[in-house]
């Protein structure tokens, strides 16, 4: 927890279904959604592909934010989309996905938030995986492109983004 948000409680391993889950007893929820938050910190590369997948379930309905981001050394940089899910008091499977679109960073985090509310989260199976592009990703490098913004038609000219040989695009 984060005490300057306000936010209090404690955390405990709870085997749910043969598996392991962290169990979020929530004290006080706090005033910010990161008041409460698990983090793990990840690399992640420039230009990869990757899905964020985990199982939850809360005793009660509640919401939680996730979200793939830099730390203070990257001033706090927001990689992903801040994806909100609605939990419940079954357990259930959520994912998002993103394309890490700024620098690569050996110390990205990767946060469950959980302030606000104070009903008590289990969280558990939780993965980061690379994936690969498909011919519906508005990112695959194959597919038609328009001009950037800029009326520039060249998308990687310095060689950091995509595949391993940097010759994506």
């Amino acid at each position: 927890y984060i005490d300057t948000f306000g936010g209090d409680g404690s955390i405990s391993t709870e085997e749910i279904d043969s598996d392991s889950f962290a169990k979020v007893d929530i004290t006080n929820a706090g005033n910010q959604p990161h008041s409460i938050q698990l983090i793990q910190n990840l690399t992640i590369g420039k230009g990869r592909h990757y899905k964020v997948s985990f199982d939850a379930k809360a005793d009660g309905n509640r919401t939680i934010t996730s979200k793939v981001g830099g730390g203070a050394s990257a001033g706090w940089g927001v990689y992903s989309d801040n994806v909100t899910f609605d939990l419940r008091n079954e357990l259930k499977s959520y994912e998002y996905t993103f394309q890490m679109t700024h620098d690569s960073d050996p110390l990205a985090r990767l946060e469950l938030n959980m302030g606000t509310n104070d009903r008590n989260v289990w969280i558990g199976n939780v993965r980061v995986e690379e994936i690969e592009v498909t011919e519906e990703d508005p990112y695959n490098q194959d597919a038609p492109k328009e001009p950037l913004g800029n009326g520039n038609h060249i998308y990687n000219g310095t060689f950091d983004l995509g595949s391993l040989d940097r010759m994506t695009y």
